[in-house]
């Protein structure tokens, strides 16, 4: 069939003029869309298109290095945040990302430092809330916890929407067992963001340490729903279904909980506990507990473990 050059000319123009509608605004846009969706690798790639577009918007850079630390790829991350430095040496949030990429290369002092001077750079109340609560993280990292929750508790009286400080000061409270206090913020926390994993299962494995156990399965529920296969979530969940009597469903959720995560000392210490009661098999339980104990469940509640542990398995303790 033969298609008139005139025509094939139209084709063309019309093909251009839907490229180019698509601007550097409408990918960052789709970015937060994947974002939104928890798919951060398609939100890298809209990025990626968007500065290509753009390449002077300093805050694509340090979107797309947040996206990179959730990807866990610290060294692209970083990569970004220095790149975004270069553009505009005063913005804050380009500080903030690099202090974070060394927290999670446990460079302390380094994010100390760089945490420091973000803080001094802030003006506005929100970038002050948001440096604020970056010193507590650094703080927390170090075990100074009374600077820690200094710098939280500012932070969060600057901006009730700083789920990352809501986050990081319930961690802290949860690590001083004030569950009541963890429950308070995780609450507040989830206000601004229903759909985050981390308040979630935080969530659940307060309200199982408070015995409100049939809370904990419906936040154990709701993260499954998001990620079924999340293992924090059925190992909360699996704790609960035990203490509500629900014994099959818990060692079936204990299981797949330590398949989908071998490194979970939470994991094996409520499947030590579950064996011990449902089939009294203490040789079992107790290679549980050691598990737990060997991947540092100790450090996270040694006291509760050591119980059990000198119930019944004391030659652990002899070891």
């Amino acid at each position: 069939m033969h298609i008139p050059l005139r025509l094939l000319f139209v084709f063309f123009i019309l093909s251009v003029t839907i490229s180019q509608a698509q601007t550097h605004f409408d990918f960052h846009q789709m970015a937060k869309l994947s974002k939104k969706q928890l798919d951060y690798s398609g939100a890298v790639k809209m990025m990626n298109k968007a500065i290509e577009l753009a390449p002077d918007e300093c805050d694509y850079y340090v979107e797309r290095g947040h996206l990179y630390l959730g990807l866990e790829k610290n060294k692209k991350a970083l990569e970004d945040f220095k790149s975004a430095m270069s553009i505009d040496s005063m913005d804050v949030e380009p500080w903030i990302g690099k202090s974070l990429c060394h927290i999670y290369n446990e460079e302390l002092d380094s994010a100390l430092m760089i945490a420091h001077i973000s803080y001094i750079l802030a003006e506005t109340q929100y970038e002050k809330a948001r440096a604020g609560s970056l010193l507590g993280e650094v703080f927390m990292c170090k075990r100074e916890e009374p600077k820690a929750l200094e710098y939280f508790s500012e932070s969060l009286r600057l901006d009730t929407t700083n789920n990352r400080g809501y986050k990081k000061a319930a961690l802290i409270a949860m690590r001083q067992r004030d569950f009541d206090q963890a429950e308070t913020l995780l609450l507040k926390a989830l206000i601004n963001d229903s759909r985050d994993l981390e308040i979630l299962i935080n969530l659940a494995f307060t309200y199982n340490n408070l015995e409100y156990y049939r809370q904990s399965l419906e936040y154990c529920n709701m993260a499954l729903t998001f990620d079924p296969a999340e293992p924090l979530a059925r190992s909360n969940r699996a704790y609960a279904y035990f203490q509500l009597g629900e014994t099959d469903r818990a060692l079936d959720d204990i299981n797949q909980s330590i398949r989908s995560d071998k490194t979970n000392p939470v994991a094996h210490r409520y499947k030590g506990e579950i064996l011990l009661a449902i089939n009294e098999e203490t040789e079992k339980a107790c290679k549980c507990f050691n598990r737990a104990i060997n991947l540092g469940y100790d450090q996270l509640d040694e006291s509760e473990l050591s119980v059990l542990v000198a119930t019944h398995c004391p030659e652990i303790l002899e070891d």
